[in-house]
């Protein structure tokens, strides 16, 4: 029983965090959307960019706060290592889908990305 309660708990964490940021980047968010950041159909390895991208996150003027450096940039650091070979694996597989998809927006650069993950969140 403790053994399927495991596997259970196991194949939750991994739905939350699998490919997050090839999820991110198919779908978006209203965040994303806010931001001018439009969904990224028919553009091969858009997670790996936006996976890219939020690395950036770490010289932004939010790293300024010592609550971000001390709690939030640690566990960012974490999930950024959990989340590459997921959003590799899940941009792998929806490679085909993409190849037939045509794209109706622009595609999003590494310069994008970092700029959206670079924006200041916490207001002074």
């Amino acid at each position: 029983m403790k053994r399927l309660a495991r596997f259970a708990a196991a194949l939750v964490l991994l739905t939350l965090v699998s490919g997050c940021s090839t999820i991110g980047s198919k779908y978006g968010s209203k965040h994303r959307d806010e931001h001018g950041m439009p969904p990224q159909f028919g553009y091969a390895y858009s997670g790996m960019v936006s996976w890219t991208g939020n690395w950036c996150y770490f010289v932004s003027p939010n790293m300024e706060h010592l609550h971000i450096k001390i709690i939030v940039a640690p566990l960012m650091f974490v999930f950024l290592l959990v989340d590459l070979p997921l959003s590799a694996a899940a941009d792998t597989i929806v490679l085909p889908f993409e190849v037939f998809h045509e794209p109706t927006t622009p595609r999003l650069t590494l310069t994008d990305e970092c700029n959206y993950s670079s924006m200041k969140l916490i207001k002074d």
